[in-house]
Formats: C-alpha cells, structure tokens, sequence
C-alpha cells in the first residue's frame, strides 16, 4: 500500500518547456491529498514559494493560491461589499479612484501576490506626476479598504496596505474675507442669478450642501428664519 505523504510535503520537476512546477498537499480529503502548484523560471524560485508555503502552514496564515487578481477583487469588493451601503456620490468617486489609478497599474496582479512595494510605488509615481496629496490617500484608503475585505475573506494572509507609507495631508491655512471684502464681493456678484444664495452663505456660513439643499418650506417668512434640514 503506498504511504500517504504527509501535509505541507512538496514535490518539485522540471517541465517540458523549461519551466520548475512545485506541488504541495496541503490537506487529505479522504484518500485524495488536496495540493497546491507553483510555477517559475528556476528550480530555486520554485523552491522559495514551497518553503515559505510550508512555513505559513506551520503558523496557521496560510492563504490557498487562487486566479483571484487585485482589479478583479476590486470590482468584486465595490460592486458586492460597498455598493449597498454607499451613498451614489461616495461610490462613484470609489470607482473613479479604482478606474483612473489603481486598475491600470495593479490589475493583473495576482491579489495574493501583491507586494507593499508595489502599492508604495504607485503612490509615489501620482505624486510625481502633480496628482494632490488628498487624491493619493484616497488610493490608500480604497485599496486599504478593500485588502481589508479580502483578509476577512481568507483571500491573503495579510493586509499588505499597512505596510506602506501614504503622504501626509498638508493642512493649508485658511483666510476669510474681510469686512470691507465682502462688500466689494457682494456688490460685483448683485446681478447673478445666484446672489441670493451668496448673500446667505456670508451672512450665515452654510456649506454648499446645505445652501443648494433649501427649499422653500424650510424658510418661515413669518419668524424670519430658515431650518436647514438636508443637504445636496
């Protein structure tokens, strides 16, 4: 009868076409051994994936290889995991960051095999490129995010985005308007159409959200006032 090999045992051959393929038995279903395959160019690469699988078997964070790349698991984690519970502008904004900056550099990576450097790396190239210090931690936070969702998934053995270094968001230093400013504002914008939302904003500070949200129901002519009950 031949012996059953033991979990966390691998084999490793050279394939026709030049290339190494390691297999390793990660679990016994039965009397069939459940294995996981590696590929690479060298017998040594090949190797160095066996054994660094065989040590996160031995200390329980061993994730099972999957197809799964980072740009599919992003479509996956917006559509399914933030979709729902997102308002439509913060969604939208999400799937904007994934389209323009995140998919056409990461996406045929396996998730599993992403790498901090690989994320690090694409911050710091956005920077270069002009994109603002807010835009780039919003890539972290979105990748961090969704990493976040694949851990709890059993997808990767961990969430890669702590590992990296997001710029800091440069507070920038805030001047009102004077007195006599606002009065040469309010003069020169009298005939726009939006003057009286304007006028409001300077004399009672509403967001913008809160000034396009009003209605007229929420102003009472006869108390003289205005209840902001929702914003745009």
């Amino acid at each position: 009868m031949p012996r059953k090999r033991a979990n966390s045992e691998g084999t490793v051959y050279k394939r026709g076409d030049g290339t190494w393929c390691g297999q390793l038995v990660i679990a016994w279903e039965g009397d069939k051994p459940r294995r996981v395959t590696y590929y690479g160019k060298t017998k040594k690469e090949v190797l160095d994936k066996l054994t660094q699988a065989k040590a996160e078997l031995q200390q329980g964070t061993f994730v099972e290889p999957t197809r799964l790349t980072f740009g599919d698991w992003l479509q996956v984690w917006l559509e399914e995991y933030k979709k729902p519970a997102m308002r439509p502008a913060t969604w939208a904004n999400y799937e904007q960051i994934i389209r323009l900056y995140l998919v056409p550099t990461l996406d045929n990576v396996p998730l599993r095999e992403l790498r901090p450097e690989q994320l690090q790396r694409l911050y710091n190239q956005k920077l270069q490129e002009g994109l603002s210090t807010r835009t780039v931690r919003l890539i972290h936070t979105v990748a961090h995010a969704a990493l976040k969702q694949a851990l709890k998934n059993g997808l990767v053995a961990r969430n890669v985005a702590e590992a990296t270094s997001p710029p800091g968001v440069k507070k920038k230093e805030i001047r009102v308007l004077s007195l006599e400013e606002q009065h040469c504002f309010l003069e020169a914008a009298r005939e726009e159409r939006l003057y009286p939302a304007f006028l409001l904003a300077l004399a009672a500070g509403l967001r913008l959200g809160e000034l396009l949200g009003l209605r007229w129901q929420d102003v009472d002519f006869e108390w003289g006032g205005i209840s902001v009950n929702q914003a745009l």
